[in-house]
């Protein structure tokens, strides 16, 4: 079951005939989104400063840049990212792999990716917490925070 929960999470990043295939497995945990991607070197050049390059929308940021690889002709590799969660919004993770083929001469190489899309809804499990507790998160929210208002209106109509 462990590896069907696996396959449910992951996205295919790159197409089978791209030149390099990638795949990402999206687990999250409470605020941090981890991504494990495979990336498969499908030529027959040695892939050269393979790199991925991952931006975000919403209220997602990545924590690290992942570093470059060497790749042999038909090999794989396995890349992490951490990307931290700040609120409940749905977010886009997009992004590129650039790498230098050594057949090809002093191009760069770029293949965009497929968006994942993260809904954080999704992940949230229900707990329960005390009444105290309850109230001093439910306070932390931005819309049940009070703004005191000084006016020289003494009644409610005649301040609307």
């Amino acid at each position: 079951s462990s590896r069907v929960s696996r396959l449910n999470r992951t996205t295919q990043l790159t197409g089978f005939s791209d030149p390099v295939y990638a795949e990402a497995c999206v687990t999250v945990h409470q605020f941090d989104i981890l991504l494990d991607v495979l990336v498969v070197n499908q030529t027959h050049d040695t892939l050269q400063n393979l790199s991925i390059e991952f931006a975000t929308v919403g209220d997602l940021k990545l924590c690290e840049r992942p570093q470059t690889h060497t790749i042999a002709p038909f090999a794989s590799i396995h890349i992490k990212a951490n990307i931290k969660v700040s609120s409940t919004e749905t977010g886009i993770i997009f992004g590129n792999i650039l790498y230098d083929a050594t057949s090809a001469g002093n191009d760069r190489n770029c293949i965009i990716l497929s968006d994942i899309h993260v809904d954080i809804v999704d992940y949230i499990k229900p707990s329960t917490c005390t009444d105290s507790q309850f109230r001093s998160m439910w306070a932390e929210f931005e819309w049940e925070n009070k703004v005191a208002v000084n006016t020289d209106f003494s009644g409610l109509h005649e301040f609307l």
